[in-house]
């Protein structure tokens, strides 16, 4: 009875529910469309930091070729190095170096001459064991596939051509040793940089002999910087969250504080039918149930159906929890609630005699 009294009270004051239910439903679908795509954000940033390494640096500033790279991957704490510029393109291929020890850690194969890795979502038709014949800069070359790979770098990933890993021994061979200007070295997750690299680059510059010096050329800070921007990010995507959510419950409590003084006459006459106050409050609060309920609904709908068609935009894949979908609807309704019990509790106070003669 008491349901059926709110329900015939939301429906008679429609045009007046029509804000807070809007605005129950941008709160939800803010709430969804924030976790799921700040999920799936996040998500991308961790893998692209983790496939570019989160405490990687690069050295150089001077001319250095394999045997430095032996000397730097033989310095504790030194996880592999690699040189950033030990790549041939030639016509739609990308021969990239690699030494034994990066591929060793980075899970793949040790590669011996004429033995190559692919990209397995560049040759999806290439199978482990396959003979490749194709240009390697001095005519063609018989290969044999001794592995494949899925690159997640986005550095990687954004330079056009396919990518064909060989060993450093056998890129020096076939487009000639070189010296390089540029070594990027991966250290130990939990190394400090900053105490680390001076280390590495004096025992390096000691090895080599030469008047040509080493340098650090980029830190592993840049990568932190770019944990604090999404941390930001995520606080100011909560911050309109929450502000959406408030909207919301404000909207409840307007409208239930103006169904009371258009409706005091009502009330007095469900006292009069014997009603307590608290029967009174409660009809009140289950309004405001109803429209959060509804809200919710269409809120939720939205919300998941805007993530998809953002992250479609963005390139950001929503990532969903069920968890916290229900989570978002029970703190819109809590918020919703609160909010309009002072005005519910108004009017169950409200005596008889006197809401009676507005009838």
């Amino acid at each position: 009875m008491k349901f059926w009294m709110a329900w015939t009270g939301v429906r008679e004051n429609r045009g007046r529910a029509f804000f807070p239910i809007f605005g129950v439903i941008g709160a939800i679908s803010a709430l969804i469309m924030t976790l799921s795509l700040g999920r799936g954000g996040n998500s991308i940033i961790d893998r692209d930091l983790s496939s570019i390494g989160r405490n990687r640096a690069m050295i150089g500033g001077a001319n250095l070729n394999s045997r430095d790279i032996k000397i730097i991957e033989n310095i504790p704490f030194v996880e592999y190095a690699l040189f950033v510029d030990s790549r041939e393109k030639v016509g739609d291929n990308i021969f990239i170096g690699y030494t034994d020890k990066a591929l060793t850690f980075l899970n793949m194969e040790r590669l011996r001459d004429g033995e190559i890795i692919v990209d397995k979502n560049q040759f999806p038709d290439i199978l482990t064991g396959s003979n490749l014949k194709m240009d390697a800069g001095y005519g063609v070359q018989n290969f044999r596939v001794k592995d494949r790979y899925e690159e997640q770098n986005p550095m990687e990933t954004m330079k056009e051509g396919n990518r064909i890993i060989i060993s450093q021994d056998m890129f020096a061979r076939l487009f000639g040793d070189r010296d390089y200007k540029r070594v990027v070295v991966s250290l130990s997750g939990e190394e400090s940089s900053e105490d680390i690299l001076p280390l590495i680059v004096k025992q390096l510059n000691r090895g080599r002999g030469s008047s040509e010096e080493v340098r650090i050329l980029e830190t592993p800070e840049v990568y932190k910087r770019i944990e604090k921007i999404k941390k930001l990010v995520n606080s100011v995507l909560g911050t309109l969250s929450i502000i959406a959510l408030m909207v919301g419950g404000f909207g409840i409590m307007n409208l239930i504080g103006a169904s009371i003084r258009e409706r005091t006459g009502t009330i007095g006459i469900l006292r009069a039918m014997g009603y307590s106050r608290n029967s009174v409050t409660q009809i009140f609060l289950l309004e405001a149930g109803i429209i959060v309920g509804i809200g919710s609904i269409f809120g939720t709908i939205f919300g998941v159906v805007g993530s998809i068609l953002a992250g479609n935009i963005l390139k950001i894949p929503p990532v969903f929890s069920i968890g916290e979908i229900i989570l978002a609807i029970f703190t819109t309704l809590a918020v919703g609630l609160v909010l309009g019990l002072k005005p519910a509790y108004k009017a169950g106070k409200m005596e008889t005699v006197e809401a009676l003669k507005t009838v």
